[in-house]
């Protein structure tokens, strides 16, 4: 009886470290990231649950790479590792959390595993990467020190998602405004903010001239089709689940946390609506659930308050493994039944 019991709490322990150990301090822990992705990619080929669209275009940059193509997954790949490893470094260099945490990388993993974009390379993979790429830059402003090198690549950036998928225009009135809520007004940093914002677009005009490609609806709109509406809605209660258990250790941090931090948890938030005015926007237009993948970025600024600081909250842990288990599932149980048509 006694062997019995310590076989369970050794089962206990093997579960709860898997989220554990990036739950603590090890930043080697990022190198598991790899062999997750990977295994989502194989549970994929080997279930063909998210299909490869033969008439994915790139925004203006038309058809650049077939998703039929390994090359087109494998960079799928490479961008969501890519985007994940940003996310969380954003999060520990701006002090979200009195230590360093890992959970943000692998959240963003998993939670983005349900979206076609993870596994196959499109227009708004690449638009999303830039984006990320561009927030690094704007979280490292600083009310009192130069900036005109991190406004103009953060500008130049998002100019460059809008290449891939125009509706990241919406992200422009939130480029402008997060520089002036964390610096003060500069005409000059205003100039080179557009400079950086036209540059791209003047590049992607050339090459639809060299080129004679003739935009269509489709271009506006690079994120796939495809989706399995059901299955959102499931992860959709899994994660307003998520939300609701972050906002106590949110409260407490907001307590404590410095002018700047509050600064930045205001520009996480604002990011939030237009994320999600965004998704709206997409699926009013277009008729595209896939753009729902945007609300994921600013909600890893977020969840991972759910699973405490010092101690690791098993109520949220179980969470996190129903989420993983049914994103793991559904290559083997897909719910056909519930699938939208």
């Amino acid at each position: 009886m006694i062997i019995t019991k310590q076989k369970r709490a050794n089962k206990k322990c093997i579960f709860v470290d898997v989220v554990r150990i990036f739950f603590g301090n090890r930043s080697y822990v990022l190198l598991l990231l790899p062999f997750i992705i990977v295994g989502y990619a194989a549970l994929n080929v080997w279930g063909s649950h998210h299909i490869a669209d033969t008439n994915v275009v790139f925004g203006f940059w038309d058809k650049i790479i077939a998703q039929t193509s390994v090359l087109s997954q494998l960079i799928a790949g490479a961008l969501v590792m890519l985007n994940a490893v940003l996310i969380n470094m954003f999060f520990n260099r701006n002090g979200f959390m009195e230590r360093n945490t890992y959970l943000p990388a692998l959240l963003y993993v998993v939670l983005t595993s349900f979206f076609h974009s993870f596994y196959f390379l499109d227009g708004w993979g690449v638009a999303q990467t830039f984006f990320v790429l561009s927030l690094s830059q704007l979280l490292q402003l600083k009310q009192n020190e130069d900036a005109r090198s991190l406004i103009f690549n953060a500008a130049f950036l998002v100019g460059l998602a809008l290449t891939f998928d125009p509706l990241m225009l919406c992200f422009v009135v939130f480029l402008f405004w997060i520089i002036w809520v964390i610096r003060p007004f500069v005409f000059r940093e205003l100039i080179l903010t557009l400079i950086g914002l036209i540059l791209p677009l003047v590049y992607a005009g050339i090459y639809k001239l060299t080129f004679q490609i003739e935009l269509t609806n489709d271009h506006l709109s690079s994120a796939t089709f495809e989706t399995w509406f059901k299955e959102l809605i499931v992860l959709g209660a899994i994660v307003v689940l998520l939300f609701f258990l972050s906002l106590n250790g949110l409260r407490e941090k907001l307590q404590k946390s410095s002018i700047r931090l509050k600064k930045l948890f205001k520009v996480i938030l604002v990011l939030l609506s237009f994320s999600f005015f965004m998704a709206l926007i997409a699926y009013l237009l277009f008729q595209k659930k896939e753009v729902l993948s945007v609300l994921i970025v600013p909600l890893m600024f977020i969840f991972p308050y759910a699973f405490g600081y010092r101690n690791l909250k098993n109520s949220t842990t179980i969470v996190f493994y129903v989420l993983f288990l049914f994103s793991v599932c559904k290559f083997f149980f897909p719910l056909y039944f519930l699938a939208s048509e």
